[in-house]
């Protein structure tokens, strides 16, 4: 079976994760998966050998005394491949590996050696590993990775852009708050009705109106004034490089509740309307309607796909 080729949609091959004083080249690809280069996690745990399977081959050793992880074992020997853009053709294929599966293979190794399975010229193997490990213990390694990619950037002005072009609409300020809105909730409602990050640029009225419809019809008259008369905090990081909780707890709940109810309808949009009405029912004396979108308007993106205008229509008034 031939293996299937990512593209790199965020990063090159000099965007580097760093981890102490090691730096892994990462990307994320089309697929949404957090990417390390292979040559540079070998090299960060310490493998200074030429054998293109390692570390497989540490990993099958492992697995003779102790079964590997279902997980571990269906991707030991299959990396993952994808292509960087560049000026000069042809594209060259990558190998790389799943950046999460890349801290659970050093979980493994670790417990390896401190159980007694690995000999002599391996242990500085599982060494490396526990740096990385402890590196990584109160940190998410694929947030770090989206942020050093520029994905967390480009997420951030597609919302950025969806607010301004509804705000431009409606002139409601309540809308400000699209901006905290955190990544997941955006990507949960995208997955649900097959759209990308993308799409809150090039047709934002699309997902306009899917967030219209999900959030601000739908929230009490008590947390609309709130949201109205509050402004969100700056956004701003601390030491730590982490981004703060700007999310107005009140509007947390309701998206909290909203998030639950997407999976409790198991991703079926359907299923989740019929939830979100029965649980969550218009409020038809909300003030601020969402207007028609012209074919004249300059912020439409035009045509439509025939999939975006049965979206309008199913979210229609």
């Amino acid at each position: 079976m031939k293996a299937t080729v990512s593209k790199s949609m965020f990063g090159s091959q000099k965007t580097v994760l760093t981890v102490g004083n090691i730096a892994i080249r990462c990307c994320v690809t089309s697929s949404k998966h957090c990417i390390l280069f292979k040559t540079d996690v070998i090299r960060a745990l310490g493998y200074e050998g030429k054998s293109d399977k390692w570390p497989a081959d540490i990993l099958n050793a492992i697995n003779k005394f102790s079964h590997l992880p279902t997980e571990i074992l269906m991707n030991r020997e299959r990396p993952v491949n994808f292509q960087i853009e560049t000026s000069k053709p042809p594209l060259q294929i990558h190998e790389g590996v799943d950046a999460r599966l890349f801290l659970e293979v050093c979980k493994v190794i670790t417990q390896a050696a401190q159980e007694g399975y690995l000999n002599v010229n391996q242990i500085k193997y599982s060494k490396a590993a526990t740096h990385i490990l402890s590196y990584f213990s109160d940190k998410d390694i694929d947030a770090m990775i989206c942020e050093v990619t520029g994905y967390n950037f480009y997420k951030r002005h597609a919302k950025e852009h969806l607010q301004q072009f509804l705000s431009a609409h409606l002139k409601d300020e309540s809308l400000q708050w699209i901006k905290t809105f955190p990544d997941s909730f955006f990507e949960m409602l995208l997955a649900m009705h097959q759209l990308e990050w993308t799409s809150l640029r090039e047709t934002p009225q699309v997902f306009g109106t899917i967030l219209f419809d999900v959030v601000f019809e739908r929230i009490s008259e008590e947390l609309l004034t709130k949201l109205r008369i509050l402004k969100p905090k700056r956004d701003y990081r601390n030491l730590k490089k982490d981004r703060q909780d700007n999310q107005h707890p009140d509007l947390k709940r309701h998206l909290a509740v909203i998030s639950a109810l997407v999976e409790s309808a198991k991703g079926n949009r359907n299923m989740f309307v019929l939830l979100l009405n029965k649980t969550h029912p218009k409020h038809y004396n909300f003030t601020t309607k969402l207007p028609a979108f012209s074919e004249n308007d300059p912020n439409k993106v035009m045509p439509l796909s025939v999939f975006n205008n049965a979206l309008q229509k199913f979210f229609g008034d």
